[in-house]
C-alpha cells in the first residue's frame, strides 16, 4: 500500500498475561490486520527487549519494572510516530503496569491494556518454547506463574479467554476495542448505514404496518439483527446525539428480511467493582495490613451505587480531574458521559496525613472491610465551590449542604475495588438489583420497553395514572410488552421522608389492589443517596437508569427538589427538572415523559390530571396533609389512594406520632 492512514488517536495496545497465554500469536495477527486495514502498526515483543535492549536485565522485581519502564518509552515513541504499537509483554506486576499507563498518559497517548487469561494448565502444555518444563526441572528460576508471582490485573480494558476463542476472534475483538475508543476508524458502520439507507429508501414518505414513520433517513424504530446494530453503533461512535434517532419503538415492516424477534432494550456497557475470586484470595491475607480508613454509612452506599456499575465509567471515587470536569461541566470522560452529582470521598486533615503516602487504603465500616482503594490521590475539598455549583446555593440549612459542610477537608480519589455486593441485612435486599439483574429480568419476561420511574415518596392515585397512562401510549406506540420499572430511591434521605421499608411495603401493596400491573411491573431499589439538588440531580438519577437498558423515564414536577431552606418557597424553579432533561447531553437514549400535574378531582371522585379550567373542582392534597390526616386516624378522600397503601402509611404515622408522645413525655 502506497500510503498509510493514519490512526484517530496514537495508541498502545499492552498485552500482558503469563508464558504461552497466546500474546505473541494474538498481537502478530492484530498487526496484520491494522497492515491490511491500511494502518501502520508494529509489535513490540518482550523477548526482543530482553535479547536485545534489556539483555542487562535479570528478573528481580527491580529489574522487572526496569524492564516495563524502557519498553513503556520505546512504546510512546513509536506510538507518537502514528504507529499503532502492540506490546506483547507478561508484564507480571500490577505496580509496574500501571507505571506503563502513567507514562502513555503523560504524553497524552491511549493505552488499552488487553489481558490474554488462559489458564495455567493449558499454557504448560503448550509449552511452545518448553520454560515450563524447564522450571519444573528446577532448571530455571523465577519463572512468572510457577514459582514468581503474576498479579491478575484488576481494570483491563479487555479480557481474552483464549480458551473461549479462536485466534481470528481474539484479533477481532481487539479490532473492535480500537473502533470503540474511536482510534480508528469504524468498519461496521459503513455497511450498517448501507443498510440504513436502503431500508429508508423502501419506507421514504409512507408509513409502516404500525402506523410509525422511518425519520431523517435514521431508523427510529425497527426489529431484528440489523436494526440492533445501527442503534448500538450509534451509542459506542456518538454519531447521533439527536434522540429522535435513538429511541426504540417497534416496527415489523422496516426490512424487507428483517427477524421476527422482538427488539429489547439494548443493554449497555456495565462496569462493575467488584474483586476477582483470585484477587480476593491474594487480598484477604493483607486486609489487616493495608492501611485503613474509617468510612460513613453515605459513603458505603455510593461504594454499592459505585462497584454494581450505576456510576459506569466511573472506576471509583472521583479523582480531582474528574471532579472538576463533573463540578464544572456536569459530564465525564471529556464531556462524553453526563455526571452531574460528583460522587467522591472526604476525609480529615489527619486521615489524609497518614495516607497520603499510602498505595491503596482499605476502606472500612462498623469494624469490616468493604474495598481497596488503589492509587489514591489526595486533594482539597472545595466545599463552597461543590455546594455552589451542585446545589446552587450555599446556604447550610440544606440538607446535604450541612453535611458537606461538616466533612473533612479534603477528598480523595482512586480505583475501587471492592471485596463483595454490599448486603443490608434489612429484609429489602431482594429488592436490590443491580443493572446486570435488571437487564436479565428485563430480558427474560421478553420487557420491548422499559418505563422507569423513581420516587422517594409513598405511590398515590396521581403517580398510578401517570404510569398506567404511559404504559397505555407505549401499547399505542405498538409495543408489546412495555414493562414499569418501578424504582424507589433506597440511599440516605432527610428525617422526615418516609423510611424506605415503609415505602417499599407500600409499594407492595399497591400492586397487590391492582391499582398498577404487577404482571408488567419491576419493583426494585436504588442504592444512592439523595442529594436533593433538583435539576442537577435529576439528570444522575435519569442517567443511572440508562445502565439497567430503560428507554423511557417519567419525571415529575419539581423533581428532587426541595423547600428553601429560608422558607421563601422552593428552591428550584419546579418546571425545570424535566426541560433541563429534554436538552442536557448524553441522555439522548431516553425519552423524558413529563410529569403531568395530577390532582383530587372533587367532582368524578378520584385522582385526575389537573384541568386549570375547572380550578376549584380540585384538591391538591400536600405531603403535610397527608402526615396530619394519617396520625389523627383520618383517611383522605375515597380514591385519593389504594386502600391497603393507605393503611401501610397511616399505621406508619401513628406509630411516628405515639412514640414521639411518649418521647415528650418521658422528658
Amino acid at each position: 500500500m502506497s500510503a498509510y492512514k493514519s490512526p484517530l488517536k496514537n495508541v498502545t495496545l499492552w498485552f500482558t498475561g503469563i508464558s504461552g497465554a497466546g500474546k505473541s500469536t494474538i498481537a502478530t495477527g492484530v498487526v496484520e490486520k491494522l497492515e491490511s486495514m491500511g494502518y501502520r502498526a508494529r509489535n513490540l515483543d518482550g523477548d526482543d527487549f530482553r535479547d536485545r535492549l534489556n539483555k542487562d536485565l535479570g528478573f528481580s522485581v527491580r529489574d522487572r519494572q526496569e524492564n516495563i519502564r524502557r519498553v513503556s518509552e520505546v512504546a510512546t515513541i513509536v506510538a507518537e510516530l502514528g504507529v499503532i504499537t502492540v506490546v506483547s509483554l507478561i508484564s507480571p506486576l500490577r505496580d509496574a503496569r500501571s507505571q506503563a499507563r502513567k507514562i502513555h498518559d503523560k504524553r497524552g497517548l491511549v493505552f488499552l491494556e488487553c489481558y490474554i487469561d488462559t489458564p495455567l494448565e493449558e499454557c504448560e502444555r503448550r509449552d511452545v518454547k518448553g520454560l515450563y518444563k524447564k522450571c519444573r526441572l528446577g532448571e530455571l528460576k523465577n519463572f512468572t506463574g510457577i514459582d514468581s508471582p503474576y498479579e491478575v490485573p484488576e481494570n483491563s480494558e479487555l479480557i481474552i479467554r483464549t480458551l473461549d476463542l479462536k485466534v481470528e476472534e481474539s484479533i477481532n475483538k481487539v479490532i473492535s476495542l480500537l473502533e470503540k475508543r474511536e482510534c480508528i476508524e469504524s468498519t461496521t458502520w459503513p455497511k450498517l448505514m448501507k443498510l440504513n439507507d436502503q431500508a429508508s429508501a423502501s419506507n421514504d414518505n409512507h408509513k409502516t404496518g404500525n402506523g410509525l414513520k422511518h425519520q431523517n433517513g435514521f431508523l427510529k424504530n425497527g426489529h431484528g439483527k440489523e436494526s440492533r446494530l445501527i442503534q448500538e453503533n450509534l451509542i459506542q461512535n456518538s454519531i447521533l446525539r439527536s434522540s429522535q434517532a435513538m429511541k426504540i419503538s417497534t416496527n415489523h415492516d422496516c426490512l424487507s428480511k428483517m427477524s421476527d424477534s422482538i427488539d429489547r432494550p439494548m443493554k449497555p456497557c456495565i462496569k462493575e467493582l467488584f474483586v476477582s475470586e483470585i484477587e480476593k484470595k491474594n487480598l484477604l491475607p493483607r486486609l489487616k495490613s493495608i492501611p485503613r480508613l474509617n468510612i460513613t454509612k453515605i459513603d458505603l452506599q455510593w461504594i454499592q451505587v459505585l462497584s454494581e456499575g450505576w456510576a459506569t465509567p466511573l472506576e471509583g471515587f472521583m479523582r480531582e480531574k474528574e471532579y472538576m470536569e463533573c463540578v464544572f461541566t456536569g459530564s465525564i470522560e471529556g464531556g462524553k458521559i453526563n455526571q452531574t452529582i460528583p460522587i467522591v470521598l472526604a476525609v480529615e486533615d489527619e486521615d489524609k496525613i497518614g495516607l497520603e503516602k499510602a498505595q491503596e487504603i482499605g476502606l472500612w465500616y462498623e469494624g469490616e472491610c468493604y474495598a481497596v482503594l488503589k492509587d489514591p490521590e489526595f486533594y482539597r475539598h472545595r466545599k463552597e465551590e461543590r455546594c455552589a455549583r451542585t446545589f446552587c446555593t450555599t446556604h447550610s440549612g440544606h440538607p446535604m449542604i450541612e453535611m458537606i459542610y461538616k466533612s473533612g477537608d479534603y477528598l480523595v480519589g482512586g480505583r475501587l475495588r471492592v471485596l463483595d455486593r454490599i448486603k443490608w441485612n434489612d429484609g429489602l435486599d431482594e429488592y436490590r438489583l443491580t443493572p446486570i439483574e435488571l437487564q436479565k429480568r428485563f430480558e427474560a419476561i421478553q420487557a420491548d420497553a422499559v418505563y422507569a420511574f423513581q420516587t422517594r415518596n409513598p405511590i398515590h392515585n396521581g403517580h398510578a395514572l401517570l404510569m398506567q397512562e404511559t404504559r397505555k401510549r407505549l401499547l399505542e406506540k405498538g409495543y408489546r410488552k412495555p414493562t414499569l420499572l418501578l424504582h424507589p430511591l433506597g440511599g440516605w434521605t432527610k428525617g422526615d421522608d418516609v423510611p424506605l421499608k415503609v415505602r417499599i411495603e407500600q409499594h407492595k401493596a399497591v400492586l397487590s389492589e391492582g391499582i398498577l400491573d404487577a404482571d408488567n411491573t419491576v419493583l426494585a431499589i436504588f442504592p444512592s443517596p439523595m442529594n436533593y439538588a433538583g435539576p442537577i440531580e435529576v439528570q444522575w438519577h435519569c442517567k443511572a437508569r440508562l445502565v439497567t437498558g430503560a428507554n423511557f423515564y417519567i419525571v415529575g414536577r419539581d423533581p428532587a427538589g426541595i423547600p428553601h431552606p429560608d422558607g421563601s418557597g422552593d428552591l428550584y424553579q419546579p418546571e425545570y427538572g424535566s426541560e433541563v432533561l429534554k436538552k442536557a447531553r448524553g441522555l439522548d437514549r431516553l425519552e423524558v415523559i413529563p410529569f403531568r400535574p395530577a390532582a383530587y378531582d372533587k367532582k368524578k371522585g378520584c385522582m385526575d390530571f389537573y384541568d386549570s379550567s375547572r380550578e376549584k373542582e380540585y384538591e391538591f392534597i400536600s405531603g403535610t396533609k397527608m402526615r396530619t390526616l394519617a396520625r389523627t386516624g383520618q383517611n383522605p378522600p375515597e380514591g385519593f389512594m389504594s386502600n391497603k397503601g393507605w393503611e401501610v402509611l397511616a399505621n406508619f404515622y401513628r406509630r411516628e406520632s405515639a412514640e414521639e408522645s411518649k418521647y415528650a413525655s418521658s422528658s
